[in-house]
């Protein structure tokens, strides 16, 4: 009974609030989560009510595809930088080497 009432806009909300993500501007995650339901409710034909009950599964899930997005990126970074073609490019010398 609690869980009634529930819109779209509530959920993706919620969502954004307990998902972790103070590296990411909440414009863009609200975006993503939005996104994600929004294929949940039409590609996977599940209803709004069941999203709302499982909010907590939902979460952890969402949680997850973030921080391996977040993982991709830094990686992707990180290469980017080791390139010597790379605009600033990482430079490791002897004297600040351990």
């Amino acid at each position: 009974a609690l869980d009634d009432g529930w819109t779209v806009a509530m959920l993706v909300h919620w969502l954004d609030r307990n998902i972790p993500h103070p590296d990411i501007e909440p414009s863009e995650t609200g975006v993503f989560i939005s996104s994600a339901v929004q294929h949940l409710l039409d590609s996977r034909r599940t209803t709004l009510d069941e999203l709302v009950r499982d909010k907590y599964r939902l979460r952890d899930a969402l949680g997850a595809k973030v921080d391996g997005y977040r993982k991709e990126a830094r990686l992707e970074a990180y290469q980017t930088l080791l390139d010597p073609d790379c605009a600033t490019p990482l430079v490791v010398t002897p004297d600040v080497a351990l």
